[in-house]
């Protein structure tokens, strides 16, 4: 009886400088001009091509004077290869992006008061110095902000500072913000001298 020998019974310990060597053989077709496109010796080359041919079971290219040919197992093998080694590359990157902190999920909770004074800003020169920035916007008022920052549903927040600030958070001064009130001409309340809130509970 045949059957078809399945993925996971083939021991796979292919290298990932050999498939680098093998397709820069495919891309330039002599080992000589794949070797000094990676910066690498011949052998080094050679003997790469020789243990992935090895580990795979078939022969990778075609020998001859005009160079490297690809066999037709390979070109359908190099297309699929190609495809994940991009795939690879992007990963690491990211990964690096990411520990770099030039890629990921930022969490901001911004008061309606701060959004266009101080949001907007940082976030165009976030952009600027960091193009693959995520951003995750929260608007909403101080006493929410407060409550989503110390449940971990937001990263950090822009907002007043609350009276009491509580002892598992940091808070940073960005700016001093003047709260003026607005009243009509002759008001009781401009013959205050100082104001409390609870003068202005019965104000009209």
């Amino acid at each position: 009886m045949i059957t078809r020998q399945g993925l996971g019974d083939i021991h796979m310990g292919v290298r990932l400088d050999d498939i680098d060597y093998f397709l820069a053989v495919a891309s330039h077709g002599k080992v000589r001009a794949a070797a000094a496109a990676l910066n690498v010796s011949q052998p080094a080359i050679t003997q790469g091509l020789q243990r992935l041919e090895k580990e795979l079971g078939f022969p990778l290219f075609e020998r001859s004077s005009r160079g490297m040919q690809l066999t037709a197992v390979a070109t359908q093998f190099r297309e699929r290869t190609q495809a994940l080694r991009a795939s690879l590359g992007d990963a690491i990157k990211e990964a690096a992006d990411m520990h770099l902190g030039e890629l990921g999920l930022l969490r901001v909770g911004v008061s309606p008061l701060y959004a266009q004074r101080l949001f907007v800003p940082a976030t165009v020169a976030l952009h600027r110095q960091r193009p693959a920035a995520r951003l995750r916007l929260m608007l909403n008022l101080n006493d929410a902000l407060v409550a989503a920052l110390r449940l971990g549903d937001i990263d950090l927040s822009i907002n007043a500072l609350p009276g009491v600030i509580p002892p598992d958070l940091h808070a940073l001064p960005l700016m001093d913000d003047a709260l003026c009130l607005v009243v009509r001409e002759h008001h009781p309340l401009l013959s205050k001298r100082r104001l409390r809130l609870a003068d202005l509970v019965d104000a009209q």
